[in-house]
Parts: C-alpha cells; structure tokens; sequence
C-alpha cells in the first residue's frame, strides 16, 4: 500500500501544474471520507510544497471534498445497511455490542465524528456508522467541518510554512499528539457518561 501512496503523492507532483492534479486531489479527499484506504494528507502536503502560494486553496478544497466524502459514507449507512447489516450482527452475535457501540455513538455523535475527523482514527467508518446509526445529520455535519477543517489548516501551515524539511516530522508527532488528545477526550466521556 506504501508503494500506492508514494506513487499517486509523485504522480500529484509532477503534474502539479496540471488541472488534473487538483481535481485528484479532490477525489482522494471524497474517496477517503467513505472508502478509500489512503489518508489525503501526504498528497495535500507534497502540492502544498509544490505550490506553495496556493496552499490555502488546495487545503480549503480538500475540506469541502473531505466533508462531502463524509456526507456520501453517511448516507451509504443510512441507506444500505438494511440490506447487510442485521445478516452480518447476527451472523457474529454482536447484538447487544452492537446496541451498546449505537448507544455511545448516537449519546456522543458530536466527539465520536469529531475525533475520528480530527485524529488518524479512520473516519470513513465514523461517516459509515453516524449514517447507520441515523445520528443527527447537522451534528454530524458540524463536527465533520470542525474536525477535517482543523485537521487540514493544521497540515496545510505546517506544510506552507515549514516546508517539506522538518514537516515529516512535525506531522508525525501532530498524529500522536492527536491521537492523545482524543484518549483524553474519550477518557473524560467514559468517566462523565458511564
């Protein structure tokens, strides 16, 4: 999968000055929101590098396609679960995890979508299950915005800013402190709710 990333994040570059590669950046930011295994990021930053006067553009469109992705993965749970997923919760007999797993998710939908679009949890399963859930579609949608668009900003100035040298590893410990940052908000909601 590696070799993937690296070769479409080389692709992007070398035609960065070609139309295509903006309208590829949007489909892995779509396409990563519901489906795609691949993070956007490492493609936003290697165009950042590229063009970087244009960084706030390509972050901004990144955003709204990440979020439109997130809307598309919604309502692939909403609609489609019906037909595979009662099968597949009985199959495993995961009812009454299932219940409890639909019980946070729905009490916490604000900070499930929050975390899973801010951190490198993968928020195509968040966007999946608020669907399959049927949380509140503008909760969703606000948290959505608030955790790609923070998300994004953030690789987008590292990226502009600080250039390709040391971002690798700024990013890497943005991921970590990220991803602490949604233990202790998870831990706070278990000890405050449960």
């Amino acid at each position: 999968m590696f070799k993937h990333k690296h070769r479409i994040k080389e692709w992007l570059i070398e035609n960065s000055d070609k139309r295509m590669a903006n309208w590829t950046l949007k489909i892995i930011a779509f396409t990563e929101s519901s489906f795609f295994p691949i993070p956007v990021d490492p493609f936003l930053a290697g165009l950042i590098v590229v063009k970087p006067k244009k960084w706030l553009k390509l972050t901004i469109d990144v955003i709204v396609y990440s979020v439109l992705g997130g809307v598309f993965g919604y309502l692939l749970g909403f609609w489609f679960f019906d037909l595979f997923g009662p099968k597949l919760i009985s199959f495993y007999g995961l009812t009454e995890e299932f219940v409890l797993v639909e019980q946070f998710f729905i009490n916490h939908a604000f900070w499930s979508t929050f975390l899973s679009a801010f951190t490198p949890i993968p928020y195509k399963v968040f966007t999946v299950g608020a669907g399959l859930f049927s949380v509140n579609f503008l909760v969703f949608l606000a948290a959505s915005i608030v955790g790609r668009g923070l998300r994004f900003l953030i690789v987008g100035l590292i990226f502009r800013y600080i250039g390709e040298k040391y971002s690798e590893l700024i990013f890497k410990y943005f991921n970590a402190a990220s991803l602490f940052a949604a233990l202790i908000i998870i831990l706070y909601l278990i000890y405050k709710f449960i």
